[in-house]
C-alpha cells in the first residue's frame, strides 16, 4: 500500500485510509507523565493518527486548564512530526460544571444569537424524558449526580458541542470523536440539527484548523442525512462474549 499523508483542506480517500492504517488509541495522552517515552514509541512505530489523545467525561478541572494541557500535547507532538493527526473527544455527556464556563462571543455569533455575558446552562442542555427523568445510558454506566445525557435537539447542547469542538481545533487537533451519536440525537428527528452542527464544526475547521480540515467519527455503523454521510468514517466498538 502506498501511503500518503499530505492534505490541506480536502482529504482524498487514499490519504484517509493511509492515516487510519497507522492509527493507535492513546486515551488521555494529554495527561501522561511519560510523554518523552510515549512519543519515542509512537514515532518508532510510525504512528500517524493518535486516537482519543484528549477529551473528558466528568469535568474534573476547569476548561482553561484542560485546553492548555491539550494544546501543550499537540505542540509537543507536532514539533516532532507535523503530519500526525491528533484526535480529541466530545462525549455524550453534559455536566453541572458547565454552568461555570462563560460562552465565548464567537459561539453566540455562529448560532445567530445576540452576544450575552453568561455561562452555559446545564438545565437547558440536558435530555429529559416525558416524565421529567433523565434517560439512562444503555450499558448502565452512571453519569453521576452532576452529569447526564445531552439533547442535541436543544440549542444549548449544540452550542456546548460546538464550543468544545472548536476549542480542540484551536489547540491543534484535526480529528474529533463524537461519542455515541445515536443517544444524544434521539430527539433530533431526521438529524437535521445534528447535520447542521457538524457542518458548522467543519466550516470552522476549514478556516482555523492546522490543515483546514477536521475528521469526525462516532460510535455507529453509519448515519446518512439526505443521502450524505454525517461522518467521515465510523468507529463502532465490538465485544466478545
Amino acid at each position: 500500500m502506498n501511503l500518503n499523508f499530505q492534505f490541506d483542506g480536502n482529504m482524498s480517500r487514499e490519504v484517509l485510509e493511509s492515516y487510519l492504517s497507522r492509527a493507535v488509541t492513546a486515551s488521555s495522552l494529554y495527561e501522561t507523565d511519560t510523554l518523552e517515552d510515549d512519543l519515542r514509541a509512537i514515532l518508532r512505530m510510525g504512528v500517524k493518527f493518535i486516537g482519543r489523545a484528549s477529551g473528558i467525561w466528568y469535568m474534573l478541572e476547569d476548561d482553561e486548564t484542560h485546553f492548555a494541557k491539550s494544546k501543550a500535547l499537540a505542540d509537543a507532538v507536532h514539533a516532532r512530526d507535523p503530519e500526525i493527526i491528533l484526535q480529541a473527544c466530545v462525549f455524550e455527556i453534559v455536566t453541572k460544571r458547565m454552568d461555570e464556563q462563560k460562552i465565548p462571543a464567537y459561539v453566540f455569533e455562529a448560532f445567530g444569537k445576540p452576544v450575552e455575558d453568561r455561562c452555559f446552562r446545564w438545565d437547558d442542555a440536558r435530555m429529559l424524558r416525558e416524565d421529567g427523568k433523565e434517560p439512562q445510558y444503555p450499558e448502565g454506566r452512571p453519569a453521576g449526580k452532576c452529569g447526564c445525557m445531552p439533547d442535541l435537539n436543544r440549542d444549548e447542547a449544540r452550542m456546548w458541542f460546538y464550543y468544545r469542538a472548536t476549542q480542540y481545533i484551536d489547540c491543534g487537533y484535526e480529528a474529533l470523536h463524537m461519542g455515541q451519536v445515536h443517544l444524544y440525537t434521539a430527539e433530533d428527528k431526521g438529524l437535521k440539527k445534528t447535520y447542521e452542527l457538524f457542518g458548522m464544526i467543519r466550516d470552522y475547521a476549514a478556516k482555523h484548523a492546522r490543515r483546514h480540515k477536521v475528521l469526525l467519527d462516532a460510535h455507529t455503523h453509519g448515519v446518512s442525512v439526505n443521502g450524505k454521510l454525517l461522518l467521515d468514517y465510523h468507529a463502532m466498538p465490538f465485544t466478545r462474549a
